[in-house]
């Protein structure tokens, strides 16, 4: 498995706009999280252990068209949640996340999932969106990404 954990925390001023995490470009650190762009630019976020997460093939080619060279990263199969991190109380409203398309398609699950285009500049992005009740709060993401072999394994299973 792939483990990636980004901390993040929302937007303020503007409590639903997107926070656009980069997955591949800039994995921010403790030290110097990131700033995304306006209207989000309150926010910050930064991976736990400042890595970035490889996409071999992209859904999209630099100029915008389709890749025909495209495998879904997460083919294997993935896991991604969102938890509550170092609020005051018990929080119960999280907000809403989207993949973008160099993770996969969705369309096999049966459910109407909107599709979400990766960013042009930042490539692949996992989204954050809240509301009036997520405002300034911190959350903990985090991904886990099936592979034929685990990060720090052998591909049969040993260390």
């Amino acid at each position: 498995m792939i483990n990636r954990t980004w901390l993040v925390k929302m937007p303020t001023s503007t409590s639903t706009a997107p926070v656009d995490i980069a997955v591949q470009s800039n994995p921010g650190s403790n030290a110097a999280p990131v700033t995304p762009a306006a209207p989000a630019a309150d926010a910050t976020y930064y991976e736990w252990r400042g890595r970035t997460l490889r996409f071999e093939q992209l859904k999209l080619l630099s100029s915008g068209a389709a890749n025909s060279a495209w495998s879904p990263r997460a083919r294997l199969g993935f896991q991604v949640s969102v938890q509550s991190f170092g609020n005051a109380g018990i929080d119960t409203d999280l907000p809403d996340l989207q993949l973008s398309a160099s993770f996969g398609t969705f369309a096999a699950t049966g459910l109407a999932v909107p599709a979400l285009a990766d960013s042009v500049t930042a490539g692949p992005i996992i989204r954050l969106i809240g509301g009036a009740a997520t405002a300034g709060k911190f959350f903990v993401v985090n991904l886990l990404i099936a592979e034929a072999k685990d990060e720090d394994a052998s591909a049969g299973g040993g260390a």
